[in-house]
């Protein structure tokens, strides 16, 4: 039986998310990736969702998104911003029936509607279903199959916002291609939050630039502080069955971290996969300690606090996981 999933209950919160094809397949070319492109960032339109960063992989995708407290978010639309999501969602002449529909409508006739749709926004478990079947029908219509194209259930990590380990971990997704081969450089991949931020595209931009602190617009300051952080990562090379695992090439790096300043922690993350995918929470210790305590029936009585130093021969600072991974 799965267990709820770990929340701020009445805060906000910030998941990174991974969800994987049926038995790890490799089914998604350049059409499918840039399906699921525009699938993800119209989803999280409709869901009232941030997208902080993403990567559509061949056979995955991860996502770092920010789901506002639901309450306080569902009251906060109104029934025209309701409308304008259902268009986005099921297109023009579907928002004209609606309209029809609901013209000169009772309270009755809103309620009925807010009270079908709203259940299906500010969630992180309905944007990611949403988002899977939408791309499921699409992907079995187009390459004519069926049957289930994803695994069972998406992993998610509370992270906490405004902290390293977000930096980390954003990071961490938008090199998934550079550890793959695909690029030397992840801005040269355009299915990822930081390859659209690159090409110019605002969304990606502005999530970025909550992810960096930045201040809004300014994205010479967020390019400063997280290429920075992308080559630190990005230059660790890992040997697994006799062969090297991608890297941005050293003399790349050395400029960047020159130009940039001096490096971080971030040089030894590509080794600790683990935390980011599977660590419960990430933050400072008061930050998954807090998380622990809101969500302290999903633990066996036994376990007493949350926060678990991260292993390894890295100095990971103030950062702690919920779980304690041995890699």
């Amino acid at each position: 039986m799965n267990s709820p999933r770990l929340t701020l209950s009445s805060e906000s919160t910030i998941y990174h998310v991974v969800t994987r094809t049926s038995r790890g397949q490799f089914l998604f070319g350049d059409l499918e990736k840039e399906r699921m492109r525009r699938m993800l960032w119209q989803m999280a339109e409709v869901c009232g969702v941030d997208v902080l960063t993403y990567a559509v992989m061949s056979n995955h995708l991860h996502v770092v998104v920010r789901v506002p407290a639901k309450k306080e978010a569902d009251a906060a639309v109104g029934n025209g911003e309701l409308l304008r999501r259902y268009g986005v969602w099921f297109g023009a002449s579907a928002l004209a029936e609606a309209l029809k529909g609901l013209k000169g409508a009772s309270e009755e006739a809103w309620a009925e509607f807010r009270g079908k749709y709203l259940p299906m926004m500010h969630d992180l478990s309905w944007f990611m279903r949403l988002l899977k079947q939408r791309f499921s029908r699409w992907f079995n219509g187009y390459h004519k199959t069926f049957g289930t194209l994803w695994a069972e259930r998406f992993t998610s990590v509370v992270i906490e916002g405004g902290g390293e380990a977000l930096l980390a971990v954003c990071a961490y997704v938008d090199l998934n291609p550079v550890r793959a081969r695909i690029v030397e450089d992840p801005k040269d991949y355009r299915w990822s939050g930081y390859g659209e931020a690159v090409g110019g595209r605002s969304a990606p931009r502005q999530g970025l630039e909550k992810v960096t602190g930045a201040k809004r617009g300014d994205w010479r300051a967020v390019q400063a502080r997280y290429r920075l952080c992308l080559y630190a990562v990005g230059t660790v090379v890992k040997v697994k069955r006799g062969r090297k695992q991608g890297a941005i090439a050293g003399e790349a790096a050395e400029k960047v971290w020159k130009e940039q300043g001096e490096l971080s922690w971030a040089v030894a993350l590509r080794d600790r996969v683990g935390y980011f995918a599977r660590g419960g929470v990430l933050g400072s210790k008061e930050f998954v300690d807090r998380v622990f305590a809101m969500n302290r029936g999903q633990f066996p009585t036994t376990r007493k606090d949350g926060a678990r130093r991260m292993r390894g021969n890295v100095d990971w600072g103030e950062m702690r996981s919920l779980r304690d991974l041995r890699g």
